[in-house]
């Protein structure tokens, strides 16, 4: 899996989770995120007021899942869409819970249902 969970903390803001490729990636999402709260600010800039470190990923990231009867490997999930990423790829997309296979993948989603008859 090529995605990494990778934590940043920005001066005077509440640390966030990006998944990336790299230090390099996550550095530039996070920077193009504060860019849309203050424009005047260069990469250049943010990397003085930017700090990014790997971060361990929940007890469920890069379980192999199945999307649309595809291989994918899981990134997170809400109650709303899992996302997820394909072998050798850096996207990162959703899917609709129902779309994913096994069906104990979609724990966490309201798609969920363990006790359902089979």
């Amino acid at each position: 899996m090529i995605v990494k969970p990778w934590k940043v903390s920005v001066s005077g803001f509440p640390c966030h989770t990006y998944y990336a490729a790299s230090r390099g990636k996550a550095l530039a999402k996070a920077c193009s995120d504060f860019q849309s709260y203050r424009d005047d600010y260069t990469f250049k800039d943010f990397l003085k007021i930017a700090r990014c470190w790997r971060e361990v990923g929940h007890d469920r990231f890069g379980e192999e899942i199945t999307v649309a009867g595809l291989p994918a490997y899981l990134v997170s999930y809400n109650r709303q869409y899992i996302q997820f990423v394909r072998p050798d790829s850096d996207v990162i997309l959703n899917s609709h819970p129902l779309d994913v296979e096994p069906p104990e993948a979609r724990r966490g989603t309201p798609y969920y249902q363990p006790d359902a008859p089979a």
